[in-house]
């Protein structure tokens, strides 16, 4: 099995872990916080990477960062990723530590999410995506998701065919075909992407629920994109699915294949 991993969150998610860390040890020693020390830092990171080769019986893995440029700033009308938030202290230490030590790899234009949907694509039933973050779920694969903070743990689970999507209680979950055009509905505050208004996991549910095939999922997304966007829904609804759609193939020129109606 080969783990692919989010190198991104990886960063951000060590770094913050330390930081945390740090500061409930200074509460404890009744001192102010100091920055994490590399040795933690990089000891964490270890430590991340082998509990999850050791959960999903990995034998070997990639690390993917993503490309300072991106593709889906060209497509987005309203701006994609507006608010990025902070970086933590020691990102960028580890960014490079990634890139020099564990061979990240950056394709220029694509995200990490983009380069790992297309390695899972050329042998899903030997790739492991690691990450948390549901865009990644629609890829067709076997996927994980550690625990960080108040999230659980979540697999491997794979996800294939047209997939599933299920709402309880304020949480949902899905995977596959299912899920991307669950997305296309609830749309993707975190990223900038505004789908349709007042539709969200609930509402999503009940409008896939009854659909069998992406055709009918399909059909029952156009119908609500008609419905709200009236003459706009076919250019709105292809924007918001090209942002959401992780490419799985690259044309000739290296520029991504799009999700096309």
């Amino acid at each position: 099995m080969l783990a692919l991993f989010d190198a991104d969150y990886l960063c951000y998610n060590v770094a913050f872990a330390a930081e945390a860390a740090e500061k409930y040890k200074a509460q404890e020693q009744g001192r102010g916080p100091h920055p994490p020390s590399w040795e933690t830092v990089s000891s964490m990171l270890e430590q991340r990477i082998e509990h999850c080769m050791h959960e999903t019986e990995a034998t070997d893995a990639k690390f993917y960062l993503s490309s300072k440029t991106n593709f889906r700033d060209k497509i987005s009308t309203t701006g994609y990723k507006l608010d990025r938030g902070e970086k933590p202290s020691q990102y960028a230490n580890l960014r490079a530590v990634m890139l020099g030590l564990y061979g990240g790899i950056i394709e220029e234009g694509l995200e990490a999410d983009d380069c790992m949907a297309i390695q899972a694509s050329l042998n899903p039933d030997d790739s492991i995506i690691i990450g948390p973050d549901k865009d990644l779920w629609q890829v067709p694969c076997w996927h994980y998701r550690y625990e960080t903070g108040r999230i659980s743990s979540l697999g491997p689970f794979k996800a294939e065919n047209y997939g599933h999507f299920e709402y309880k209680g304020s949480k949902y979950f899905g995977y596959g075909d299912k899920m991307f055009l669950s997305q296309c509905l609830m749309g993707d505050p975190v990223d900038s992407i505004v789908a349709l208004a007042g539709v969200g996991p609930a509402k999503a549910f009940k409008l896939l629920s009854p659909t069998q095939t992406y055709e009918e999922g399909l059909e029952a997304v156009v119908g609500a994109y008609k419905g709200f966007y009236g003459d706009e829904w076919e250019t709105k609804l292809t924007e918001n699915a090209q942002l959401l759609w992780m490419t799985r193939r690259l044309n000739e020129d290296g520029s991504p294949v799009l999700w096309k109606l």
